[in-house]
């Protein structure tokens, strides 16, 4: 009887532990090999395999080596450069869109080349390119770089930093004013010109006026510039101020920008306070004004001959009887070249360019502010021919014949809608020349039938005032009545080109490896399939389940285990009880 109790026991325990591996290892089986396949096309990291095809796939362009955020001051032009890449070796179509005031160069890469520079620049952003209630301009701009198959984007924030632009105060140069007579009043009103607060008379400026060597103060100067001054002769025979030649400092500071910018000191090294402009002059009071006199000059010769480009060099030395120390001036034939204050002796240099040739007037002046005296150089030039430059710069007289040469930096706008060749030419809005090129370049294409051309504007930012390396304006097309983002064509509408056939610019947003969605083939977001990133090592769901059921198992075989175990050790004990 006890025997039949143990063997029933055995199996009631043997069936329990059956079912308990059952109940275990079947959810399991059923997880991995039946409702895993079925999930595996939606969620792949639910496969219970790993069967990999290796094809060959168009890599997408990558942009690199620029920050998210750029920082530029008004009054300098943006100039930074990034890098477009290609595993494949295309032909990159690299764009900024908006296309104003930034632009890119070059706008094609070349094939063959896995890496290019890319120049991210503009002309010179002045005060029209920021918002003064915030003191910064803003400019959310996309750049894009497209291998006519796949297309990279990467957003970049521009910020035009404000600046407050120092005053411009004219010089005053030196003044005379009478004891008595016709000129015994001195009237004078500073002229100050300020990008941000105006002029002298807005108002906007705190006038100073400074009397130098301890003189006493003849004068002072209102909320707009203004002195005004007239000699009193009973105050100088009391001995107030006398005859004799007064120097003077005056000043003007301007308000300040409204909003400053917090990195505005690190790069523009300003802080956007106030800013003051001065100005030394003299004023000569006399009763008898004689004007300056010319002591000393050379050439000494005042008409010679010399060749175009050569250098030459004059300087002259005053002398004023009231003692005044004069203004100088500097002409050649009529435009003034040089103005020197306050200076007895001073020095002109000068070449006149190539191609010039004739009889030419070099003119020094010198005055008191009221009498002038002249001297006059007349100089036959003899002609020189201006050299060939290949690709250089334009040139010009001054300054000892220095030469800079200008490069020329074209920036371009989107391209316009794409216009009908036939039509347009029959209209006479095409030029017979641009026809020709725009049906052979069509032809080459395979565009016969809807040969269409549009039409950019460009622009040197470096107003070379050349055109030798001047982007294409006009370009042939694919005509299209009423293009939009469904005809199956890239091109531009609605104030906009499209990045690849019938996405970005005007249209929706292109697939790309920056958008932060599982689309064109990725294998993750991202990353890998078309694009140059790697997925990051995800443990698989399987794996993870794997790991629990192991875990759970061992647990349960453990109490298992005692339990049989102490099964066992009732049962002898029970059986050692019955023998006793």
């Amino acid at each position: 009887m006890k025997k039949r109790g143990r063997k029933v026991l055995r199996i009631v325990l043997l069936s329990i532990l059956l079912l308990v591996i059952i109940l275990l290892f079947f959810p399991l089986f059923l997880l991995k090999y039946i409702v895993a396949p079925l999930l595996s096309p939606f969620l792949p990291e639910l496969a219970p395999f790993n069967a990999e095809v290796t094809l060959k796939v168009n890599k997408a362009p990558s942009i690199e080596n620029i920050s998210n955020d750029i920082f530029v001051c008004e009054n300098k032009a943006l100039s930074t450069y990034f890098n477009v890449s290609d595993v494949d070796l295309d032909v990159l179509e690299v764009r900024i869109s908006p296309t104003f005031p930034f632009f890119v160069s070059p706008s094609l890469t070349s094939n063959g080349k896995e890496r290019t520079d890319i120049n991210l620049f503009s002309a010179l952003l002045d005060k029209k390119r920021v918002n003064s209630n915030i003191g910064y301009g803003f400019y959310s701009e996309i750049l894009s770089a497209s291998d006519g198959g796949s297309v990279t984007t990467k957003q970049v924030n521009i910020s035009v930093i404000e600046i407050n632009n120092e005053p411009n105060l004219t010089d005053i140069g030196v003044q005379t004013v009478w004891t008595v007579g016709e000129e015994s009043t001195f009237y004078y009103q500073a002229q100050v010109n300020d990008t941000e607060d105006g002029t002298q008379d807005s108002r906007n400026f705190i006038f100073s006026l400074e009397f130098l060597d301890n003189a006493p103060r003849l004068f002072d100067i209102s909320n707009n510039g203004t002195m005004l001054f007239t000699p009193d002769t009973n105050e100088m025979a009391l001995g107030k101020y006398n005859i004799s030649v007064y120097n003077l400092t005056l000043c003007a500071e301007d308000r300040g920008i409204i909003e400053i910018h917090q990195n505005i000191t690190d790069f523009c090294g300003q802080n956007g306070g106030p800013v003051k402009k001065c100005d030394d002059f003299s004023l000569t009071l006399t009763d008898e004004n004689r004007a300056p006199v010319i002591v000393n000059y050379s050439p000494s010769n005042l008409s010679f001959n010399t060749p175009g480009l050569t250098g030459l060099y004059f300087n002259i030395t005053t002398k004023d009887p009231d003692g005044t120390i004069p203004d100088l001036y500097w002409y050649v034939d009529s435009e003034m070249k040089k103005y020197t204050t306050s200076n007895s002796f001073d020095e002109f240099r000068y070449s006149f360019p190539c191609g010039t040739s004739g009889i030419h007037k070099i003119k020094a002046i010198a005055t008191d502010g009221l009498l002038n005296t002249t001297l006059e150089w007349n100089a036959t030039v003899l002609h020189v021919s201006c050299p060939v430059t290949i690709g250089g710069g334009g040139g010009g007289g001054g300054g000892g014949g220095s030469f800079t040469a200008c490069r020329e930096t074209w920036g371009c706008l989107d391209w316009g809608i794409c216009q009908d060749t036939e039509s347009t030419y029959k209209g006479g809005l095409l030029a017979k020349e641009d026809y020709k090129i725009i049906v052979d370049n069509c032809k080459d294409s395979f565009l016969n039938e809807n040969c269409g051309f549009k039409v950019r504007s460009c622009q040197d930012v470096n107003a070379c005032n050349r055109t030798v390396f001047r982007p294409d304006e006009i370009e042939y097309c694919a005509f299209v009545n009423n293009p939009s983002c469904s005809d199956g064509v890239k091109n531009c509408h609605d104030d906009g080109c499209e990045l690849l056939v019938d996405c970005g610019g005007p249209c929706g947003v292109c697939p790309s490896c920056s958008d932060g969605l599982r689309n064109q083939g990725e294998r993750g977001i991202d990353c890998e399939g078309p694009c140059p990133n790697s997925c990051p090592v995800v443990k698989s769901v399987w794996s993870r389940i794997r790991a629990q059921y192991i875990l759970v198992i061992g647990i349960i075989i453990l109490l298992i285990v005692v339990v049989v175990q102490s099964i066992r050790y009732v049962m002898n004990k029970q059986k050692m009880e019955s023998y006793e």
